[in-house]
């Protein structure tokens, strides 16, 4: 789920599996979200349900920190299927790239997907290529700006 670039994936309107009956799933699950008064429980709990109910195979949330141009890790799929928490992890992403998201939704997208792209496991040491599939980024905005982004793949 590491390394997505904007220049590299091929824009599509939905990912594999995907239809619009997941969007509708999404504003069902905001409501059981407001609960919530930590950030962390909050992150855990998002990539709970995106695996439980929208059917996700491996989902990651990446927190953006603009002073620093990197993505924070939070909490993601583990590749026993497991939530496993990601906070130690990092990794660049440049303000072009955020741009790129920011875009999408004023254009009527709401990810970028991208296909036959080597699928990830970050490890504390290194990352694990565990193969080749689908992979998409889906840009998390408040006030125009990129805050996160949910990172989706088939790596499982």
């Amino acid at each position: 789920m590491l390394g997505w670039r904007a220049v590299n994936p091929t824009a599509s309107p939905r990912p594999p599996g995907q239809d619009w009956s997941s969007i509708a799933q999404v504003l069902a699950i905001s409501d059981e979200l407001g609960v919530y008064t930590e950030l962390d429980d909050l992150l855990r709990r998002v990539v709970e349900l995106a695996r439980d109910r929208l059917k996700l195979e491996r989902v990651s949330i990446y927190l953006r920190d603009d002073k620093k141009g990197v993505m924070r890790g939070s909490f993601g799929t583990g590749p026993s299927g497991a939530t496993v928490d990601e906070r130690w992890h990092e990794h660049y992403v440049s303000r072009e790239d955020c741009d790129a998201l920011r875009q999408l939704v004023p254009q009527g997208r709401f990810w970028y997907y991208a296909d036959d792209v080597e699928l990830q496991l970050p490890r504390p040491r290194r990352t694990l290529i565990v193969g080749r599939g689908w992979n998409t980024a889906t840009p998390l905005l408040a006030a125009g700006k990129v805050v996160a982004v949910m990172y989706t793949d088939s790596a499982l």
